[in-house]
């Protein structure tokens, strides 16, 4: 089986929407359901739209967006964000923030998951840099997923249902990279020298692309 990390999130997202929900459930972002779906990343809008969530396609509002993702769950189900690229979270900090810290305050139960890409290809300008993952969740204390060729569609879709902010990314340069058939990936660890199996393509800060791997 031939498999890219754009289209394991696509057949994650398939299958948990598939499922079905007693809750109502959003789905929203700039072009989120035109065009070329934000690159592929919810391109699994195309065929179907799922019966169990309302989809809006948003302008740039982020200043907004960060709010209606949490006032959804006061009264519905879970919330899905679809962003062009990972810079664009910095807009989203105060929601992310401050108004999460009062849901917690509350007890207020939540579902947001973010979805976008590292910008990584090195072609883009000053606005498409934000690669410090680590820094980012020290400051948001969110879950950070990274989705790879190689990720488990089970595991994402029983993430996607756990409560509280989760961000799934990817790497933009290496979103649509295949695992060739019949291989299997091992990686090594430059900080270890250490040999592995795993399910990351890439080291932890985006710096450097990929780690080393032996494919055999």
């Amino acid at each position: 089986m031939v498999a890219s990390a754009l289209g394991i999130l696509n057949t994650s997202l398939t299958q948990h929407f598939e499922t079905g929900s007693t809750n109502e459930q959003l789905i929203l972002g700039e072009n989120v359901d035109v065009g070329s779906y934000i690159s592929g990343l919810s391109s699994f809008l195309k065929d179907k739209k799922p019966d169990n969530a309302r989809v809006i396609n948003l302008p740039n509002v982020e200043s907004i967006t960060g709010g209606m993702c949490f006032g959804w769950n006061l009264s519905s189900g879970p919330v899905f964000l679809f962003i062009k690229q990972l810079d664009f979270i910095t807009l989203y900090l105060d929601d992310l923030i401050h108004t999460r810290n009062m849901f917690d305050r509350l007890e207020i139960p939540y579902n947001i998951n973010i979805f976008t890409f590292v910008v990584d290809t090195w072609l883009e300008g000053a606005q498409s840099s934000l690669r410090n993952l680590r820094e980012l969740n020290e400051l948001l204390e969110i879950k950070i997923v990274k989705v790879t060729y190689v990720s488990d569609p089970p595991s994402l879709i029983s993430l996607i249902k756990e409560p509280g902010v989760k961000l799934f990314v990817l790497s933009q340069k290496y979103a649509k990279t295949s695992l060739p058939i019949g291989k299997r990936v091992k990686m090594v660890s430059r900080q270890l020298g250490d040999v592995f199996n795993g399910f990351e393509v890439y080291s932890q800060d985006f710096l450097e692309h990929p780690l080393p791997m032996v494919l055999r």
